[in-house]
């Protein structure tokens, strides 16, 4: 297990790549704001339009770990971690890193409520399913997350094993 929580630490070598989906997003809110502030978009829409901008930490999200594999798995051989020991730890860290955007994806729903919409009826975090019960708009949130950082692993690894099937003599 001690090997396990090391690889899941591994993942801790770059934190830019934790933040670059955060600041991704943040950009994409700050263009929302931007633009249904000037459009009033919330006006023309009765207050019920949406946006799925949201989506931008999804995607980002897939690609950072689509990058996990061939980035980060040759140097973690190259320190004695086994495959299956990077994969548990990999899916380790993609699991409480799932629940803990969640859970701050929770957070910022309850402040744009609390805001009415950043000031220009923006609902920005509001997604398709929104239910009053906070653990299940917790899971709402991360299990998608959760979803596309295996999807992502699964591409990396198709990645790194074509390319090591194309560039051999």
């Amino acid at each position: 297990m001690n090997r396990i929580l090391s690889a899941a630490r591994f993942h801790l070598i770059a934190p830019w790549l934790l933040l670059l989906p955060w600041g991704i997003m943040a950009s994409s809110l700050a263009i929302n704001i931007f633009i249904w502030g000037v459009a009033d978009i919330a006006g023309q829409t009765n207050g019920q339009g949406s946006t799925g901008g949201v989506a931008s930490l999804y995607g980002t999200l897939c690609i950072v770990y689509m990058q996990a594999v061939p980035g980060r798995l040759p140097f973690a051989m190259g320190l004695s971690l086994i495959r299956r020991t990077f994969y548990l730890g990999t899916s380790l860290f993609a699991a409480l890193q799932s629940l803990a955007y969640g859970v701050v994806l929770y957070a910022l729903l309850l402040v744009e409520r609390g805001t009415g919409g950043w000031g220009v009826g923006l609902r920005f975090f509001r997604g398709f399913w929104v239910v009053d019960n906070p653990f299940l708009q917790v899971l709402i949130y991360a299990v998608p997350i959760l979803v596309l950082a295996f999807l992502g692993v699964t591409v990396g690894v198709v990645y790194k094993r074509l390319d090591r099937w194309v560039s051999t003599p």
